[in-house]
This record gives structure tokens, sequence and C-alpha cells, in this order.
């Protein structure tokens, strides 16, 4: 089957170790990804982001660790995603002593009119979340 990617690269300037630790540290990643995050990266590992959506309840998206390499590589997928097999590999890159480029690939999407509110959602959200963790390392 013929899927489809969203390829974004976002540059922060904060060290490596600090934008590492934001999106891997569940006590981190409540700050600005999920209300709340199970599972320690581990290789084979299982994790679970929760979203308080207010009056609609709440959204939990369950996956596992697929490929973990210390400041360099993370690889998750998803286990439940509606769309299928979907998979998030993010690329950390050190751009001088306090620059950060993130290269991110949300791949797996299928083609088809079915499917595209699905990949427009998360391109749309993974730029928000962006941006919500560009906020989180201002702060901290």
């Amino acid at each position: 089957m013929e899927t489809r990617s969203i390829i974004k690269e976002f540059k922060y300037d904060f060290p490596l170790e600090k934008v590492w630790s934001a999106v891997t540290v569940n006590e981190e990643l409540i700050h600005w990804l999920a209300d709340k995050v199970t599972g320690r990266p581990k290789l084979g590992g299982t994790f679970s982001w929760t979203w308080n959506l207010g009056p609609e309840g709440e959204l939990t998206s369950t996956g596992i660790y697929k490929k973990i390499v210390p400041f360099q590589e993370l690889i998750l997928q998803w286990q439940d995603h509606p769309a299928g097999d979907i998979e998030l590999k993010l690329e950390f890159e050190k751009e001088g002593e306090d620059s950060t480029l993130l290269k991110l690939t949300n791949s797996g999407y299928p083609t088809g009119e079915k499917f595209d509110h699905w990949i427009e959602a998360a391109s749309e959200g993974w730029d928000e979340e962006s941006m919500h963790l560009l906020q989180y390392l201002r702060k901290n």
C-alpha cells in the first residue's frame, strides 16, 4: 500500500541535551505535549499520551519505541492509530553550542481522500506542538 509522510524541520536555539530531554522525559512532555504520559523510552517498550479535551473527554494514543539512539534519533510506532501503522521519527542534530535542529518524519498515512484529514491534522498538530515545545524551552 502506498503511504504519505509529513516531513518537517524545527530549529531551536537551545542545546541538544535540553531539547532531547524535553522530548524524551515524561515529566517534561506533560508541560508541552500531552496532559498525561506513561512509559519510559526503552527499546520495545510501550508509551501512551493522553490529552484532556474538556467536554469531549480524553484521547489516549499508545505505541512502542522502535529505535532509540540517545541524543540522535527516536522512532515511535502507534499501535492504535485509526489511519493504520503510523510512525514518528525524530532526528536531533547539534548546530553549534546552543542550537538544535529537530527533523520530524511522521509516516505511514495511506493515500486516498478518506485519510486526507488525518495527515492534514497531524501536519497542523506538529506545527502547533513545535511552538509549545519552543515556549517550554524558553521557560525552563
